[in-house]
């Protein structure tokens, strides 16, 4: 149905990462840095910090 279409389109673009320690504070622009960080020194992924919309914790 509709709803499901809308659920679905809202998280195509998502990823979710494991395993990225807490740091006590964190903020949405610490967090973003950290992703930025992990997908080039673990995934050697380069980002732009532009392209992440939103980061922050699940948990």
């Amino acid at each position: 149905d509709s709803h499901d279409d809308l659920d679905n389109r809202s998280r195509r673009n998502n990823l979710i990462f494991f395993g990225i320690p807490d740091v006590q504070n964190e903020t949405w622009a610490t967090s973003e840095e950290r992703i930025v960080s992990f997908c080039s020194e673990k995934l050697n992924i380069q980002i732009d910090s532009a392209a992440i919309e939103r980061a922050h914790r699940l948990g």
